[in-house]
């Protein structure tokens, strides 16, 4: 493509510049929109208002003042707001929105107002009839007191009434009443003070059943412990020991199981290495040929005796431990069942009547 200031002629000169002419009227008619942006073909970049041009010279009018600038050194020319009118839209943006917040929060600092204001009226109100209640419910509560109270004076007034002509009546029926009479109603009170007695030694003796029936015995509680360490002792209503010996055991238990666990997996190992052993002394090594030499024989051959003497250490130290757990946890198993049987529960308070004799009878279990 041929540039518009060059020197050659021809149809594609003359078209060129129609079209350059057309672009530069185009701009020209909306430079009014704003600042224009000059970018020239060396990178230099002008900004200001294009004052006119013609077909070699555009004439901008830039805040340092006019310049003059070949067409054919220009690459671009954008249009647009220059930046002092972007910075003045930009603070004009920001306080026209900063005035619409301060306006929001005044209304919205009015509008707290308001209700804090009506939530205090509104309190204020409830508290008045929350007052107004409770005065009308104390008077009313002091009223059926009151009620009440003269209600018991005449009840009672009513009953010493009752008791005064009851008294009266009697002694009116003794002063009348013959010895025979007197002699059936002292048999009378005799049978009754007697058809008591018998009653409450029934009651006695069946509150006695029942007490040694709901009683724990050292059986029940032995054959529970048997099934679950500790479930005799909650039997016998010690929550303390029987929670204490239920703990212990399970976590004897655990240990007994994880030194089983070692005893056998060091007892594998000692196997293993008491296995290759007889194949590590100097003539088999010598004879298939992992060693060349007798000093690395004898090496190959010390190494193996020192690890398996080792194994052999930690298996036993491995077969003492299981041993020695295993006895605590059937020690303890045996100790628990003991228990039952040693610490049961102190019972057996009991008070007897059998005739004009009082019995007052006390059993320790130990």
């Amino acid at each position: 493509m041929y540039d518009i200031a060059s020197n050659e002629g021809g149809f594609w000169r003359y078209m060129k510049f129609r079209i350059w002419f057309l672009i530069l009227a185009c701009l020209y008619a909306f430079h009014g929109l704003g600042a224009e942006q000059i970018i020239m073909r060396n990178g230099q970049i002008f900004t200001g208002t294009i004052a006119s041009q013609n077909r070699t010279d555009v004439v901008l009018d830039t805040p340092a003042g006019r310049v003059v600038l070949k067409k054919s050194e220009i690459r671009r020319i954008t249009y647009g707001p220059s930046p002092e009118e972007q910075k003045r839209a930009a603070e004009e943006a920001r306080r026209k929105e900063e005035e619409r917040k301060a306006e929001e929060k005044r209304a919205a600092d009015k509008k707290a107002e308001q209700d804090r204001k009506a939530a205090a009226d509104k309190k204020l109100a409830e508290d008045k009839l929350r007052d107004e209640q409770s005065r009308l419910e104390a008077d009313k509560k002091k009223a059926e007191a009151d009620r009440l109270a003269k209600e018991k004076a005449e009840r009672e007034a009513a009953d010493r009434k009752k008791a005064e002509d009851k008294k009266t009546n009697e002694k009116k029926e003794e002063s009348q009443i013959t010895d025979e009479q007197m002699r059936q109603r002292i048999r009378e009170e005799v049978k009754k003070e007697l058809e008591l007695a018998e009653k409450r030694k029934l009651e006695e003796a069946r509150r006695q059943e029942e007490l040694q029936r709901n009683t724990p015995n050292r059986l029940g509680a032995f054959m529970r412990s048997a099934v679950l360490p500790g479930w005799g002792q909650y039997y016998q209503g010690r929550r303390t020991p029987a929670i204490a010996y239920g703990v212990t055991f399970f976590s004897l238990a655990a240990i007994s199981r994880q030194q089983d666990v070692i005893y056998n997996r060091r007892r594998s190992l000692y196997q293993a290495s008491s296995g290759q052993f007889l194949f590590l002394t100097p003539y088999a090594t010598r004879l298939r040929g992992i060693t060349q030499d007798d000093a690395t024989a004898q090496a190959v051959f010390l190494f193996g005796s020192t690890t398996n003497s080792h194994n052999y250490d930690r298996y036993k130290s491995a077969s003492h431990g299981a041993r020695s757990a295993r006895g605590a946890l059937l020690g303890f198993y045996a100790w628990n069942l003991a228990d039952t049987l040693i610490f049961a529960p102190k019972t057996g308070v009991s008070l007897k009547s059998s005739g004009d004799a009082l019995q007052f009878a006390y059993s320790l279990h130990f």
